[in-house]
């Protein structure tokens, strides 16, 4: 009898993209907004998320062209694979590097706020043997963990409703973009928070309809923009804009401020939630360099290379013992990162257009 492959559902890829997009920056995000586009610069993040579709359109269009292939196929259709192999493990190690710099700046705020006197690197053990266990169950299973995860924390968003006493609308002035600005950089930084889209480049052998799974990514990067909207306004709202500039980590703050008469120290509490998405988020990037490594080692056990990803992971995770020291390296990353993501699809799609040459499918 064959085995028919599971395909992904789109709610869990919607679900997925989203919660893959939402990591550490959340907790930094009105404060940079504030510090680069000045009054009013959670308009910022509509502007910024209008990019995002564009990217993922640019990515869509790969797929067009391509007829479902995968980016290994058509990368390598034109291209002779032992050079493209240097890029593979170029892009494997910035995704793999990027997940374990995501978990470990949370460990070091976890441990900052609720644990000072013990070892992080304690924290980013079991962190990083969760990611592993989940690694193991592969993607149709991490999928619907992030659907589930992504239930047990969606709540949180009504406990914005808390600071509706506090909020004061004279904060939003009539001026846009006004006072100490950096458009440029701005932008750039803040859109990092909007990666992780790009994992519908490695989702296509996995699922039914290419053109059904990009509207999921679009439905996921638009939870994504709710979700920072609404953080953003009642940032805006709730502190002042001098505020905003001195405060290290807006939502914590914002968390700080529930008080239940049954719970001491509320934001602690609320911040283990936090530890689910960026699980996910992790696991996501671990997941792309495995899919990396696979296509070069296909006879290599899949389990195998889950280990080998998160141990080096591990290992280089020592380097940087300092929360600033990783909050510059994931921002290196990131910029790293973001040059892939607007420059692999163009790049793709010219290979695509030179094999059609080729072929004689396009005549001059």
């Amino acid at each position: 009898m064959v085995q028919v492959r599971e395909k992904l559902h789109p709610l869990h890829i919607a679900i997925l993209t989203h919660m893959v997009q939402v990591g550490v920056m959340i907790f930094v995000l009105p404060r940079i907004t504030a510090e680069n586009f000045g009054r009013n610069g959670w308009l910022s993040i509509i502007i910024l998320s209008s990019v995002a579709i564009g990217s993922i359109f640019l990515i869509s269009a790969v797929f067009r062209l391509g007829k479902r292939q995968s980016i290994f196929a058509i990368a390598e259709d034109v291209v002779w694979k032992p050079l493209l192999i240097p890029i593979y493990l170029a892009f494997a190690g910035l995704l793999a590097f990027t997940g374990c710099m995501v978990g470990k700046e949370y460990i070091l705020i976890f441990q900052m706020i609720a644990f000072p006197t013990t070892n992080s690197m304690v924290f980013k053990f079991v962190f990083d043997v969760l990611a592993l266990l989940l690694l193991f169950k592969g993607i149709y299973n991490i999928s619907k963990a992030a659907t589930i995860f992504y239930f047990l924390t969606v709540w949180m968003l009504f406990l914005l409703l808390f600071y509706l006493s506090e909020f004061e609308w004279s904060r939003f002035t009539p001026f846009l973009f006004r006072g100490e600005t950096a458009f440029a950089h701005g932008s750039v930084e803040i859109f990092t928070a909007f990666l992780g889209f790009h994992i519908c480049l490695f989702l296509v052998p996995y699922v039914e309809n290419v053109r059904t799974m990009f509207k999921a990514v679009h439905y996921g990067n638009l939870i994504t923009t709710f979700t920072y909207l609404s953080i953003l306004i009642v940032s805006f709202g709730f502190f002042s804009y001098g505020q905003l500039l001195e405060t290290i980590y807006p939502l914590l703050d914002l968390l700080a401020y529930i008080e239940l008469p049954f719970i001491e120290r509320m934001e602690n509490f609320l911040f283990t939630f936090f530890l689910l998405s960026i699980l996910i988020t992790s696991v996501m990037y671990f997941w792309m360099a495995q899919e990396i490594i696979n296509h070069l080692l296909p006879r290599m056990n899949r389990k195998w290379i889950s280990v080998i990803v998160v141990f080096v992971s591990f290992v280089a995770s020592y380097i940087p013992g300092l929360i600033r020291q990783v909050e510059v390296l994931l921002r290196w990353l990131a910029y790293a990162e973001l040059l892939f993501v607007f420059i692999a699809p163009t790049l793709l799609i010219g290979l695509l257009l030179i094999r059609r040459l080729r072929k004689g499918d396009v005549h001059a």
